[in-house]
């Protein structure tokens, strides 16, 4: 028998507005770094993230000879960069611009040995200038119940 899930978080647009845009902006960037080094799949399914208990993670990128992940964990605030090497670099998320994020995964990812190579304008959005939009982690936060609400629904 399926289960109801009436146990969605609120997510005020007005109050997160500026979270929900730098959010964006910040999957775009782990996107872009998954959509530049994995072959090309129709729709870039390519390019997907992944919602795990804790955040979202590329999965397994293909870079060069080996493989690494990059991940965001909304509970712990981190940002994790992890080679299949064994190699393994953890950040402090903190209330930062977009372009400080993207410099933050970019020395991750090149910490591990990879090559980070994308295309660093904002697609699809219109936004601000990309080095005075902040995040707020605890409003992040709420999007990760969301996401977790929204794959239990899935599972049914």
């Amino acid at each position: 028998m399926p289960t109801e899930h009436n146990d969605w978080p609120a997510l005020p647009f007005d109050e997160w507005k500026n979270t929900c845009e730098a959010l964006h902006l910040w999957k775009q960037i782990i996107g872009k770094y998954r959509l530049s080094h994995t072959p090309r799949i129709n729709h870039s399914l390519h390019a997907t993230l992944y919602v795990t208990p804790r955040g979202l993670t590329s999965g397994p990128v293909p870079d060069r000879n080996t493989s690494i992940s990059v991940s965001l964990d909304f509970i712990d605030h981190k940002l994790i960069v992890e080679a299949a090497s064994g190699m393994r670099v953890i950040k402090d998320l903190v209330a930062m611009s977009v372009a400080n994020f993207h410099n933050l995964v970019r020395t991750a990812v090149e910490r591990v040995g990879r090559t980070f190579n994308i295309h660093g304008t904002p697609n699809e959005i219109r936004c601000r200038r990309t080095d005075v939009l902040f995040i707020q982690l605890s409003l992040a936060g709420h999007f990760q119940e969301a996401a977790g609400c929204s794959r239990r629904s899935q599972l049914g």
